[in-house]
C-alpha cells in the first residue's frame, strides 16, 4: 500500500504565508479527523536549549496547536528531559527553558 506524502515548499509567497501552508498540510492530511472532542493531545517538540535556534519556532507550533484545539480543548505541547547535564535535565529547568524560548501558555 503506498502512503500519501504531503509537501508544500517554504518559499515566501505574496499569496500564503508560511504559517498558512502548513496550516494546509494539516488539513489536507486530515489531522482533524484523527482527535475527538474530550482526546488529551500532547504535541511533543524540542524546545532548544537557551540561547540556541535549532528548534521549531514558536508561530509554528501555535498554528498546529491551534488547529487541534478545534477537535479538543485539551491540547498541550510538550518536551522530554535530557539525560545530559545541561537547561533541561530536570522538569522545573525544562519548563524554565521552554518560558526563555517563547512556550509559554
Amino acid at each position: 500500500m503506498k502512503s500519501k506524502v504531503f509537501f508544500t515548499n517554504c518559499r515566501a509567497s505574496p499569496k500564503k504565508n508560511l504559517l498558512e501552508k502548513l496550516k494546509t498540510l494539516y488539513l489536507r492530511a486530515e489531522f482533524d479527523r484523527v482527535f475527538d472532542e474530550n482526546d488529551r493531545i500532547a504535541v511533543k517538540v524540542h524546545w532548544g536549549e537557551k540561547g540556541n535556534t535549532s528548534f521549531i519556532p514558536v508561530p509554528f507550533i501555535r498554528t498546529i496547536v491551534d488547529e487541534v484545539k478545534k477537535s479538543s480543548p485539551y491540547v498541550f505541547v510538550t518536551d522530554t528531559n535530557t539525560l545530559y547535564t545541561g537547561e533541561r535535565k530536570n522538569a522545573i529547568e525544562n519548563i524554565r527553558t521552554a518560558a526563555h524560548n517563547g512556550f509559554t501558555l
